[in-house]
């Protein structure tokens, strides 16, 4: 996988990432940026571990309470924030950008000629 390659899944994730749910972003799809990201790491050799969704951000979502009880029952699939989510999948995006816009160090341009002291 190239760089351009991984930027290319990233990017078509963000743009067809389903925007349209209530109840927050899919631990699905959370399991799919993960796996964008580690891809991102090995191909770039970055530390890309802030761009991660943590556990604790992905919980079951209450779907009824009786108020009488104080029961809850909760969803079986587990959902992040959306906010915290596009957070984290832009965060990265702009990370990747600004990586691809670095010019080149000049000791890794191609040489011609005799280089002088």
């Amino acid at each position: 996988m190239s760089l351009p390659d991984a930027y290319s899944r990233l990017k078509a994730f963000r743009d067809n990432f389903p925007d349209k749910s209530n109840f927050g972003v899919s631990s699905d799809y959370v399991h799919e940026y993960h796996d964008i990201v580690t891809m991102i790491q090995k191909v770039t050799g970055l530390d890309l571990q802030q761009y991660m969704i943590p556990d604790e951000a992905v919980s079951a979502r209450v779907t009824s309470a009786n108020m009488m009880s104080g029961k809850k029952t909760y969803s079986s699939e587990t959902y992040c924030k959306k906010e915290f989510f596009k957070m984290k999948v832009d965060g990265l995006l702009n990370r990747f950008e600004l990586l691809l816009n670095q010019p080149e160090p000049e000791e890794k341009k191609h040489q011609i000629g005799f280089k002088t002291e």
